[in-house]
């Protein structure tokens, strides 16, 4: 059973500036509602109504706008990332909330076609039993992103190797007909993985990546495996204006 969801709403959106200097990427509009709302309401409908959201000390704008979660019927909690460490450092704050059940990580600009395909995700995870399952797209710039190899074992799909930010020469060999894949910004995770977060170095930009943790998870535990999911509608990373116009566009389609 999956019935508990982590945000992660504490980047700064330097991407979106100037227009993150006076309002919070989360809150940005996608058609008629704040990002976040499309999360929210995503996260409720496919059963997750206990929410952690980690912001940092600018987001009160986010708190204001989501409250209790009452409206949502659901029951939303929050926790301020202080320091800006990095989205692995974010997660870790959520260590005491989450209990012995499985949970799914979602960032705070994630906007899915369709948030359905979360509950999909879910299903593959608790089916195959392992240790975390991600959600993937393609892309075809792979230095932006964690880019994912996949192997086919016993009609699973195994991740076999994790990149952050790669050189594109890096993972030429992990090129699909499609593109590279990519970590699409959620996941559900074993609780297990709060075990590792004394063993994981920084990254090269002096994070605590997400993306480095659940590779450092992968690789410790031999018997356990991370499945990937390859999403079939579309996906945006709200972080760029070119994006964010994408992702207005996506929306008014669904009218």
């Amino acid at each position: 059973m999956v019935r508990t969801a982590v945000v992660l709403a504490g980047g700064k959106g330097s991407r979106l500036n100037p227009i993150t200097n006076s309002i919070p990427k989360e809150m940005l509009r996608v058609g008629e509602k704040p990002i976040i709302d499309h999360i929210i309401t995503g996260l409720t409908k496919v059963g997750l109504n206990r929410i952690l959201v980690v912001i940092n000390r600018d987001k009160k704008p986010v708190m204001d706008y989501l409250g209790s979660g009452k409206r949502f019927k659901s029951d939303i909690f929050y926790r301020v990332q202080e320091d800006a460490k990095g989205t692995a450092h974010a997660l870790k704050l959520a260590k005491e909330f989450i209990e012995k059940e499985d949970f799914l990580v979602i960032y705070g600009d994630n906007y899915l076609q369709s948030y359905n395909e979360l509950q999909d995700l879910i299903r593959k995870h608790i089916v195959s039993k392992s240790s975390g399952t991600l959600a993937l797209h393609y892309v075809d710039n792979p230095e932006r992103y964690g880019i994912v190899d996949l192997k086919e074992k016993n009609k699973e799909r195994v991740v076999e190797d994790i990149v952050e930010k790669p050189k594109r020469e890096e993972v030429t060999e992990y090129k699909r007909d499609n593109g590279w894949l990519n970590i699409a910004g959620a996941m559900v995770l074993n609780r297990r993985v709060f075990n590792y977060f004394d063993s994981l170095k920084r990254s090269k930009e002096g994070e605590f990546c997400l993306t480095n943790l659940i590779d450092l998870m992968r690789v410790k535990e031999e018997e356990e495996e991370v499945h990937g999911y390859i999403l079939e509608k579309e996906r945006i990373d709200v972080g760029t204006f070119s994006s964010l116009v994408r992702a207005n566009r996506l929306e008014r389609k669904k009218d």
